[in-house]
């Protein structure tokens, strides 16, 4: 599942915001909280464990970084028990802006749910890129922007 956005916020400060574990709970509406896991700056292998809300259950995530280049492509893994996600945010100059791409894949293993195998078949991973970028949106619309 793919979804693109244009936002007036110039790609570096889209990036930063993206980057930033303590901002994911507040652009990503599916997570109450986010940490860390590794000392130093984020990069490639990098992990951070996030509180989620799936499907009603709450639970944690754990995402890898798999590719991180500044300003440009955030890539990340993540699992918990039963969920495996992958999600790519892309972001290119636009304008005076930024234009975002989000591309999402999302798999559930609960034997118990069969509906929840199917991600078109579940609410919660239905439209997981329109989200992400939602959230984006609305983060970055409530924060002046840093560009001169």
């Amino acid at each position: 599942m793919s979804d693109t956005i244009r936002l007036d916020q110039p790609p570096a400060e889209v990036f930063d915001l993206l980057t930033d574990p303590e901002e994911l709970a507040v652009w990503s509406h599916a997570f109450d909280h986010a940490e860390q896991l590794d000392p130093g700056p984020l990069r490639v292998g990098s992990r951070v464990r996030a509180g989620a809300r799936v499907d009603g259950r709450p639970g944690d995530l754990v995402f890898e970084i798999v590719d991180l280049r500044a300003t440009e492509v955030l890539e990340v893994e993540g699992r918990s028990d039963d969920v495996r996600t992958r999600a790519r945010l892309t972001i290119r100059p636009c304008d005076g802006g930024s234009e975002v791409t989000a591309t999402s894949r999302a798999v559930v293993d609960d034997e118990d749910d069969d509906l929840a195998v199917e991600p078109e078949a579940n609410p919660a991973f239905a439209d997981v890129a329109g989200s992400l970028l939602r959230g984006l949106e609305a983060a970055l619309g409530e924060r002046p922007s840093q560009a001169p």
